[in-house]
C-alpha cells in the first residue's frame, strides 16, 4: 500500500497477526473466572477507536457496536463489545510497557520499508529527541498534572519509551530512567537546556549514544566559554544557512560549528566528552522590521554545520507531536483522573499518530480530517490496517 509520502509499505496483514499473537502471551492479571473479554480484543477495540475519533469510553463502546461485524474479522468478541466500562477498567490496570511494545513492532514495519532513508539525511546519526509534555487535564485541587518524559525518533516518528513525574522540575531525574528503559546505542540524543546536565551526559555517553545539548543560563559558566569563541578570528569554524518564507516573513536561520574543543575540555574536565560546540541563530524580516535569537550547544561527536542543523531542526519535530496530540487527540483536553490510565492513553495515542501520518486514504489531509475520514470510512480503511 502507497502512503501519502509516496513509499510503499505493504503491510500484508503480518503487522496484527503479530499485534495479536504478542497481546495473547501478555500475562491478564484479571481474575480468570471473571474474564468475558481477551485483552487482545479490548486493546485492539480501542486502539482502533481512537484512531477513528471516539474521544470517550462511551463513544469507544458505541464505535465497536456500529462495526462489530467488520472487527470480527480481526477479533474474536466471543462475548460481543465490552462495555465502556469494562474497557476503562481493564485498560488502566495494562502495563504500558506491553503498548510500547507494539510501537516498536509498528517501527519494524517502518524499516522494512526502508522510511528512515526518505525522511533523515544518510549522513546523520538516528535522532532520538527528549523532551517532556504536561497532560493538563490531569489535575485536580488535590493531584498535580501528570508530566511524560518522552523519547522521540524523529526518522520514524514513534517514540522510544517514556516515564512519567510529577511535575516538569522532576525531568532531570526522569531522564536517566527514561535512558535506561531504552536502547539508544549508536544514536544522537537531543535535549533542551534543562537536561544539560553532567550526569545525563554521562549516562547517555555510558549507553554508547552521543549528545546534542542546549546550553542556557542553567550553566551559565559553560555559557559564558562557549559564546566568545565563535567571536574569536582563526578558529576553524564551519557554517550552513538556510532561508526560508513563511507566515509573512523571510527566516534565515545560520547554523556554525567548531571542532576543536580540546581547549574546554582542559577548562572544563567534568564535560571532558564534549567533541563539538555549536552556534544557532535565526534572524526574522518582517514587514522591514528584524528580530534575532541565538542559541549555543554542545556535541559529544564531532559534526559539520548540515550536521548540526540536522539535530537542532530535527528536535523541533517532538514539540511538533506534542502539539499533534492536543490537536489531533485533544488531550489537554481529556479530564482522565487516574494517572495509569491517562499514560497509557497518551502512549496509544503517540502510537495512533504514527500510524495516521502513514496511513493512505487517497488524498493529502491533515491529521484531524484523516482521522474523521477513517472514523466515516472504517470498513474500508480496516483492510489498510490488516
Amino acid at each position: 500500500k502507497e502512503s501519502t509520502s509516496g513509499v510503499i509499505i505493504d503491510l500484508g496483514g503480518v503487522f496484527m497477526s503479530e499485534i495479536i499473537e504478542f497481546l495473547i502471551t501478555v500475562r491478564d492479571e484479571r481474575d480468570n473466572w471473571k474474564i468475558k473479554h481477551s485483552l487482545a480484543d479490548i486493546v485492539l477495540l480501542i486502539f482502533f477507536a481512537r484512531l477513528s475519533g471516539a474521544e470517550f469510553w462511551e463513544e469507544i463502546e458505541d464505535f465497536g457496536n456500529i462495526y462489530e461485524t467488520s472487527l470480527r474479522s480481526v477479533l474474536t468478541l466471543e462475548n460481543g463489545i465490552p462495555s465502556h466500562d469494562t474497557l476503562q477498567r481493564v485498560f488502566a490496570t495494562l502495563d504500558a510497557q506491553v503498548l510500547v511494545e507494539v510501537t516498536l513492532m509498528w517501527n519494524d514495519i517502518l524499516r522494512e520499508a526502508d522510511l528512515s532513508a526518505k525522511t533523515f539525511p544518510s549522513f546523520a546519526k538516528r535522532l532520538l529527541a527528549i523532551d517532556g509534555k504536561t497532560i493538563k487535564g490531569n489535575s485536580s485541587q488535590t493531584q498535580k498534572a501528570l508530566h511524560i518524559v518522552s523519547a522521540y525518533a524523529t526518522d520514524l516518528g514513534i517514540c522510544y519509551g517514556q516515564v512519567a513525574t510529577d511535575d516538569k522540575s522532576n525531568e532531570i531525574t526522569a531522564i536517566p530512567d527514561l535512558l535506561d528503559k531504552i536502547s539508544v546505542k549508536g544514536c544522537l540524543i537531543s535535549i533542551d537546556a534543562m537536561g544539560t546536565q553532567t550526569a545525563i551526559a554521562n549516562k547517555i555517553i555510558k549507553k554508547q549514544a552521543d549528545y546534542c545539548l542546549a546550553v542556557k543560563e542553567n550553566q551559565k559558566g559553560l555559557l559564558e566559554d562557549i559564546q566568545p569563541f565563535f567571536n574569536v578570528g582563526k578558529r576553524e569554524t564551519d557554517s550552513y544557512e538556510t532561508v526560508e518564507k513563511a507566515h509573512g516573513q523571510v527566516e534565515t536561520r545560520r547554523y556554525e560549528v567548531i571542532n576543536d574543543t580540546a581547549w574546554l575540555r582542559k577548562e572544563r574536565p567534568n564535560w571532558g566528552h564534549i567533541q563539538c560546540i555549536g552556534k544557532a541563530s535565526i534572524t526574522i524580516d518582517k514587514e522591514g522590521k528584524q528580530s534575532e535569537d541565538t542559541r549555543y550547544f554542545i556535541l559529544s561527536c564531532q559534526a559539520s554545520a548540515k550536521e548540526f542543523c540536522a539535530y537542532v531542526r530535527g528536535h523541533w519535530q517532538i514539540e511538533s507531536m506534542h502539539w499533534q496530540l492536543d490537536v489531533v487527540f485533544r488531550e489537554d483536553a481529556n479530564k482522565t483522573l487516574n494517572k495509569q490510565l491517562a499514560f497509557n492513553l497518551n502512549v496509544l495515542d503517540k502510537f495512533c499518530l504514527a500510524v495516521l501520518k502513514q496511513l493512505d486514504v487517497g488524498k493529502k489531509m491533515s491529521l484531524r480530517r484523516k482521522k474523521f475520514n477513517l472514523g466515516m470510512n472504517f470498513d474500508q480503511y480496516l483492510k489498510k490496517l490488516i
